[in-house]
């Protein structure tokens, strides 16, 4: 072609308010909003709209709950109103929980209150890695990302350290020339507690004058990820490799090298504690894949639990 052209246009249809419309309240519009787009988020992940796209995608049918009323009060602060600003913070709190409850679950209608047991680096670090792993990242992904959690991305580079800016602008995955590998019985951790590696290459960026090397973790035992030990992570007897990951680093207070994890789940499955679900991946994987292990608690004579590859 010999002109600019888009590969695709996005349409906001809009319509003129009412002139009789009257102002509304936050508790009422809030909860309009979370009706509205409930049933939205989840047509949207069945079809397929994964990443940043998906944050925003809801971010039309939320504003209709807000955008009829010419104002809106603030019930418990009398004289004060809420702006467009601070009702969109809600609306993208929202759909990180419902996302983060997809891939901490693996479920059609995952824990949409997920993240909110987390802060928002814990948050956006899950999101980030579930989408990217450790590959340089796109910096508008990251940017929409950031600000869905409610974080900035110079927060995320100065403050906490999970990203670095390439170039000198554009934030992505840290990066760096070393090749490295961890010795068997050593760890190399980023001191802001992300990465974490045990008897594995360590991916470019982690080994830096911030890494320090520790003690291999403690053994965990099978059982230690069964529902009775970890009730928050299965839902009707079904989880996740990743879930199990981030519920076992959230347990023990610092991020686990994924041998670590891996060597658990797989010590259930021989134990047949559990079992692999015959719709997820093959198992052993790497971490960037665990988020398509599911895992299941085996009916009596299923032994799934060794279906390796």
């Amino acid at each position: 072609m010999n002109s600019a052209a888009l590969a695709s246009s996005l349409w906001i249809v809009c319509r003129k308010r009412p002139a009789a419309a009257r102002p509304g309240w936050d508790n009422r519009v809030l909860e309009e909003m979370r009706a509205n787009i409930t049933d939205r988020l989840r047509e949207y992940w069945d079809a397929g709209i994964r990443g940043p796209d998906f944050v925003w995608a809801a971010t039309g049918p939320a504003l209709e709950a807000y955008s009829k009323h010419p104002v809106v009060k603030k019930a418990n602060e009398p004289g004060e109103v809420m702006t467009v600003g601070e009702f969109l913070v809600h609306v993208r709190r929202m759909v990180v929980d419902f996302v983060v409850g997809q891939v901490m679950s693996g479920a059609k209608d995952g824990d949409m209150a997920a993240a909110d047991r987390m802060d928002s680096p814990t948050a956006y670090y899950l999101l980030h890695r579930h989408d990217f792993g450790l590959e340089d990242a796109p910096a508008g992904a990251c940017i929409l990302y950031a600000t869905a959690c409610g974080i900035s991305d110079r927060d995320l580079e100065v403050t906490w350290d999970l990203i670095a800016t390439k170039g000198g602008s554009a934030p992505a995955v840290k990066d760096a020339d070393d090749d490295d590998s961890a010795e068997d019985g050593e760890e190399s951790e980023d001191s802001s507690g992300p990465a974490s590696i045990l008897g594995e290459p360590i991916p470019a960026g982690v080994l830096n004058e911030k890494a320090t090397l520790r003690s291999p973790p403690a053994t965990i035992t099978a059982a230690e990820i069964m529902p009775e030990n970890l009730p928050d992570t299965w839902e009707n007897e079904q989880t996740t490799a990743l879930a199990v990951a981030v519920a076992l680093s959230l347990k023990s207070g610092q991020t686990l090298p994924w041998k670590t994890v891996r060597d658990v789940i797989t010590a259930s499955l021989t134990a047949r504690f559990t079992a692999l679900d015959s719709t997820g991946g093959a198992w052993p994987c790497e971490y960037n894949a665990a988020q398509s292990i599911k895992l299941k608690i085996p009916a009596h004579g299923d032994n799934s639990g060794m279906a390796y590859s």
